[in-house]
């Protein structure tokens, strides 16, 4: 990958987020969370921790 390439490293980031956040969508649900599992969110909860 040309790290140069702006867009390419945008297109990365975002389908490695899409994975990430399809895989913690189906944990939360599993677990029973009233809220939506998203990467985001667990950024979120480990800085308040």
């Amino acid at each position: 990958m040309n790290l140069d390439d702006a867009e390419a490293l945008h297109k990365a980031r975002d389908n490695a987020t899409k994975c990430i956040n399809q895989a913690l969508a189906v944990v939360g649900e599993q677990v029973g969370l009233p809220f939506s599992l998203s990467m985001y969110s667990y950024r979120h909860s480990c800085a308040v921790i």
